[in-house]
């Protein structure tokens, strides 16, 4: 009599569940890159803003920045199989490290309003 033979523990679609999970969770990410683009350019950019504002600003671009950045090394993946949210990520991060050389500029003011209105449109 042999002996039964057991089936393999791991999933056969783990690869794609993952990237299902990663894609909506980047879909998430890039809403919350939306609503703080959209909040920067009213409070922070479109003011002159309080030292909390500027405070506030700073760690929430650096906690999207680092999400981003886990999204960027998931997404980056050979095999991570939606080129979709892959692009959102490359695109979000751009806007996002956009942010962070315009809101901790090594330019002049008058550089960076030149720089916001090329790529953002003017102030309204």
């Amino acid at each position: 009599m042999s002996a039964a033979v057991s089936d393999c523990p791991v999933a056969k679609n783990l690869v794609a569940s993952t990237t299902d999970v990663l894609a909506k969770e980047v879909d998430r990410w890039s809403q919350e890159c939306q609503r703080f683009l959209d909040w920067q350019r009213k409070e922070v950019f479109g003011t002159e803003p309080s030292e909390d504002q500027r405070s506030r600003h700073e760690f929430a671009l650096g906690e999207l920045l680092s999400a981003g950045s886990i999204l960027t090394a998931a997404t980056s993946a050979a095999n991570f199989l939606d080129r979709r949210a892959q692009q959102i990520v490359r695109d979000r991060m751009t806007q996002l490290q956009h942010s962070w050389a315009v809101s901790h500029p090594r330019m002049s003011a008058d550089e960076a309003q030149s720089f916001l209105a090329e790529h953002f449109g003017p102030l309204s």
